[in-house]
């Protein structure tokens, strides 16, 4: 697929992509002249500001205006954020009913994982780049720490379903890892968006054994203490 291939303030490569998106990502200000860029048919990086006649992009730059339908970081930052404060307030319900989790994979450190998922989110909220990159990293090394955790499960011998709980955690990081990528085109960023939420599923099936009565008959029972 011909294109620009565009090398953002991280050093991420993000592309191929074609003259209007990335004018519209110039006019939002998310790359600039002087950004490297790739461009069709070609093996050697240069500045954005010479290949690519920016003039009309700039008047849009210089009134604030935006192109319908740009791609922006902004909105992977929401999405990412307020699903992982979501996900924290799961993990203080899993503290405050421990019986609603199955037995062969406790203890777990719910006040911990909600404390860490909130502080991510709140990252993951704020405008700045070094914030996001602390969120991904964050989820990142998460997300890694998943398959030892799963190789010491099965040398116990747990069964397969709870196994199941540690895979769909694996899914859930890696949609959030994406989330919070550098601007993302919509399609990728709702297909991300998609997978954190099925991950949560499957987190929330395999690994809550109370039917929906007992979970709401134990909720009375805390609300009476």
């Amino acid at each position: 697929m011909a294109g620009f291939k565009v090398k953002i303030s991280d050093g991420s490569v993000v592309g191929p992509l074609d003259d209007e998106m990335v004018r519209s990502w110039y006019q939002q200000g998310l790359i600039d002249k002087d950004t490297p860029v790739l461009p069709p048919s070609s093996k050697k990086w240069v500045r954005l500001g010479d290949v690519l006649d920016t003039r009309k992009a700039d008047k849009g730059r210089a009134a604030g205006g935006t192109s319908d339908g740009g791609p922006s970081l902004w909105h992977g930052r929401i999405i990412a954020g307020a699903l992982m404060i979501l996900a924290g307030g799961g993990a203080v319900a899993a503290l405050l009913a421990p019986q609603a989790w199955r037995k062969d994979l406790t203890p777990v450190p719910w006040l911990e994982i909600g404390l860490g998922l909130v502080l991510f989110g709140l990252a993951a909220l704020h405008e700045s780049d070094w914030a996001r990159r602390l969120a991904r990293t964050g989820v990142g090394l998460a997300a890694f720490a998943l398959f030892p955790l799963g190789g010491i499960l099965i040398a116990k011998g747990v069964p397969m379903d709870a196994l199941g709980v540690i895979a769909s955690a694996c899914v859930a990081a890696s949609g959030l890892f994406f989330l919070l990528s550098p601007p993302l085109p919509m399609t990728r960023l709702l297909a991300s968006a998609t997978v954190v939420l099925l991950g949560i599923y499957g987190v929330f099936r395999f690994g809550v054994v109370m039917g929906a009565a007992a979970l709401a008959s134990t909720a009375g029972g805390l609300g009476a203490q």
